[in-house]
């Protein structure tokens, strides 16, 4: 983690290729949808984001053309952060069969999947996902065995596992990472080490940190 914000933090202050807060948030690049406003030449997230590349209609599309890459390595190895989105009944549902009935509806719907562009974990559902993401940029020719092969990368432990008290864990990286894309010239290494103390006691008193 430390050579990773190391890096990040090089690239905004230092080699200028990735973008501070300021230029984030700048109508340049369309205030806070970097990748949407057609002026940020790669991007770093999941394939579910094909549903929003672009405006919602009645907007224009912006971006006529794109690609997926492999995920970088480091030290020889490739991690490709993962998102799985689940459907889940709670235990207290007064109508349990009901709602079941509405969850596998809703679970093994393609038009669904297609509207928040999730890649299905069901194959009987992946080529009709595709050709749905593949109609909407038909100026991109997807090469579709990258994401694919990507799926044998994920994060471990993986971003989304259980963190105590997430929302002010959470509260707390973002603070981390607001202030080094808006200041220049900040400690990296001491940073992070305010950044761990922080976290270490948010999770000490945290109601939920024995799950």
């Amino acid at each position: 983690m430390r050579v990773g914000e190391k890096w990040f933090n090089d690239g905004v202050w230092k080699d200028h290729f990735i973008p501070n807060n300021n230029q984030i948030n700048s109508d340049l690049l369309a205030k806070g949808n970097e990748f949407q406003s057609n002026n940020l030449a790669m991007d770093e997230t999941h394939t579910w984001y094909s549903c929003c590349v672009n405006p919602a209609a009645p907007a224009k599309p912006i971006v006529k053309s794109f690609g997926w890459a492999i995920a970088p390595s480091y030290n020889g190895t490739i991690t490709a952060k993962l998102h799985a989105d689940t459907f889940a009944l709670l235990k207290g549902s007064k109508h349990p069969d009901a709602a079941f009935k509405a969850l596998i509806a809703l679970a093994s719907s393609g038009a669904l999947l297609n509207a928040y562009g999730a890649y299905p974990a069901d194959p009987s559902l992946v080529a009709a996902y595709k050709d749905s993401v593949n109609k909407q940029y038909p100026d991109s020719k997807l090469d579709w065995s990258v994401p694919t092969q990507m799926l044998a990368y994920p994060d471990k432990p993986n971003h989304q596992a259980w963190v105590p008290d997430y929302a002010k864990s959470k509260a707390a990286w973002q603070a981390f990472n607001a202030k080094y894309r808006s200041t220049q010239g900040i400690d990296i290494p001491t940073e992070l080490a305010t950044l761990k103390t922080t976290l270490q006691g948010i999770f000490d008193a945290a109601p939920d940190k024995n799950p």
